[in-house]
């Protein structure tokens, strides 16, 4: 049998999408799911390659009109593939973040996240220790040794103030 793909558009007038970024691009357009490795090209049909388009656009994928520029279009999608890929570990980083502040668990990057992270230099946010309950309780000593400090000054500079209100 063809190409699921081939056979499902060979009948329509289509357009042509490309992939200029160092990554496979998995899709699925009414049922039939195709890959679109790096450097390859396919010709959809307009419906299909406006799906494609729309789901994988931000990550890169182009679409080739007739008499484009291919070198411009395809530095174009690698931009766009380069600023998806940092938006989505900048997006990781910010959200372990954000939940280490509000002191829940670490998210374990994905393989995915790790390989964008090393390819555009970086740093992944780590794990971090969860407060344990030794630890509250060791924080709430600390606390109330404070407020016991605390006390102790303020009736110190009430007895001061005492002794000064007397000499007057």
């Amino acid at each position: 049998m063809t190409d699921p793909i081939n056979f499902m558009f060979q009948e329509q007038v289509g357009m042509v999408i490309f992939n200029p970024t160092n990554e496979d691009f998995d899709m699925q357009y009414a049922g039939v799911s195709f890959t679109l490795k790096p450097g390859q090209k396919q010709n959809l049909a307009a419906n299909a390659a406006n799906h494609v388009l729309n789901a994988f656009g931000p990550r890169g994928l182009c679409y080739l009109a007739y008499g484009a520029n291919e070198e411009e279009v395809a530095a174009k999608g690698r931009k766009r593939n380069e600023d998806f890929k940092r938006k989505t570990v900048m997006d990781f980083n910010v959200t372990n973040e954000a939940r280490k502040n509000m002191n829940l668990g670490y998210i374990s990057p994905t393989g995915i996240i790790k390989k964008y992270a090393e390819e555009l230099g970086i740093e992944l946010t780590t794990p971090y220790a969860q407060k344990t309950v030794g630890q509250e309780s060791t924080n709430n000593a600390e606390v109330l040794e404070l407020k016991k400090q605390v006390s102790d000054l303020t009736a110190l500079v009430t007895a001061l103030l005492k002794q000064k209100d007397t000499k007057k």
